[in-house]
C-alpha cells in the first residue's frame, strides 16, 4: 500500500469515529484500525512503488560510502605525513643543533643526544608501520567479506595505536632533548678586578 493509500484509509476511519460522535479514540479501536490496515495492506498490490526512487536511494547510499571512504583515506595520510613531517623535523633540527654544540656538552649531553636520536627514529619506524596497516585496512574493507571487515577493523585499530604510540615517542624525545639542555659545559666568566 502506499503512503498516500495509507492515510486516505485512516483518514476514512477517522471521520467515521468522528461521525460517531467519539472525541477520542480509545487503545482497542486504535488496534483494530491497524488491523484492518493490515489486512488491507496485504491484499493490495506494492508493485506501484517507483522504481526510481529505489534506485536514487541506492545511488545516494554509495555516494555517501564513497564519500565516508574518501574523506577516511584522506585523514589517515595527513596523520601520516603530519607525524612524519614532526618527527622528521624534529631530527634534523636535533642534528643541527648538536652539530654547532657538540664541543660544549657533557659526555651525558652527547649519550642524552643519541637517546633522543634513537627515539626519533623509532618513532618514523612507528609511522611508517602505521602507514602499511592503514593501507591493510583499506584493503580489506574493499574486499566487502564479513571477516574482511573484521580483520579491516582490526588493521585500523593497530593504525590508531601505531600513531599514537608514535606521537608519544616524540613527546618523549621532547623531554629528553629538554634534559640534554641541562648537560653543557657551562664556562663561568672570568672577573678582573
Amino acid at each position: 500500500m502506499r503512503s498516500d493509500n495509507t492515510i486516505k484509509f485512516i483518514r476514512s476511519h477517522l471521520e467515521q469515529l468522528k461521525d460517531n460522535n467519539n472525541a477520542a479514540a480509545d487503545i482497542a479501536t486504535l488496534e483494530s484500525l491497524l488491523k484492518k490496515l493490515k489486512n488491507n495492506n496485504l491484499t493490495e498490490d506494492d508493485d506501484d512503488e517507483p522504481l526510481e526512487l529505489t534506485l536514487q536511494i541506492n545511488d545516494q547510499e554509495h555516494q555517501w560510502e564513497v564519500e565516508e571512504w574518501r574523506s577516511s583515506v584522506e585523514a589517515s595520510q595527513s596523520v601520516i605525513k603530519a607525524c612524519l613531517v614532526i618527527t622528521g623535523g624534529s631530527a634534523a633540527a636535533l642534528l643541527a643543533f648538536a652539530g654547532s654544540a657538540w664541543s660544549s656538552l657533557k659526555p651525558e649531553g652527547i649519550e642524552s643526544l643519541g637517546i633522543t636520536l634513537k627515539i626519533l627514529g623509532f618513532a618514523i619506524f612507528l609511522t611508517a608501520l602505521a602507514g602499511c596497516s592503514k593501507y591493510l585496512a583499506q584493503h580489506h574493507f574493499l574486499e566487502r567479506e564479513p571477516n574482511h571487515k573484521t580483520i579491516g577493523n582490526r588493521f585500523q585499530k593497530l593504525f590508531l595505536i601505531l600513531i599514537i604510540s608514535s606521537y608519544g615517542l616524540i613527546l618523549a624525545a621532547y623531554f629528553e632533548a629538554g634534559n640534554m639542555l641541562s648537560m653543557f659545559n657551562v664556562v663561568r666568566p672570568i672577573l678582573i678586578n
